[in-house]
């Protein structure tokens, strides 16, 4: 006989973002530590304070509106530094975009887990598109984005520039005062 499982969403969401969170830190910091350029430090320490930080919505996004500067150009002829820094900057950018990812799940399904219960029983959550923004992290997390952008924006979130960091008239919530959109 199968029991029933009577566990909240929101802490079984919970529970599962920071177990998922803490497997993506863990393959970062190691993807991380085998480079040897001038920005791998600034992005291990980066991944260090997300990896220290509390796992909540706001924390993430913050986390991913504030990625390291790794001062890396283009360079014509790209040596083994210069390869080594192309994928600190791959990196940082693919966990910039699962911490978008992240943080839209803390969103929806821990703070506004009530919502989904609604949403789902009148057929009006736009669950694939954070199922295809996951499953895109590893192959084209620029493409995560965007189906975050598309999911965040149908469920009425804030939509963060991943060209430009966060303003400084942005509200703790995320939002600015006159946009929905973070520029």
């Amino acid at each position: 006989m199968v029991r029933a499982l009577r566990v909240p969403l929101r802490d079984l969401a919970g529970d599962l973002l920071r177990d998922d969170l803490r497997a993506m830190t863990d393959g970062q910091v190691a993807g991380l530590s085998r480079l040897r350029c001038a920005g791998s430090d600034s992005a291990l320490s980066w991944v260090g304070d997300a990896a220290g930080a509390p796992v909540d919505a706001a924390t993430l996004l913050r986390l991913c509106q504030s990625p390291p500067d790794l001062g890396t150009g283009s360079a014509a002829e790209p040596g083994p530094a210069d390869v080594d820094a192309i994928m600190a900057e791959r990196m940082v950018s693919q966990y910039r975009s699962y911490l978008y990812y992240a943080a839209t799940m803390m969103e929806v399904f821990c703070t506004g887990a009530e919502r989904v219960g609604a949403s789902m029983a009148n057929a009006r959550f736009p669950v694939e598109l954070l199922a295809h923004a996951r499953a895109h992290l590893a192959v084209d997390h620029i493409r995560s984005w965007r189906l975050v952008d598309s999911f965040r924006a149908q469920w009425g979130l804030a939509v963060i520039d991943r060209q430009r960091p966060a303003p400084a008239e942005a509200t703790g919530n995320g939002r600015t005062p006159d946009a929905h959109r973070i520029a």
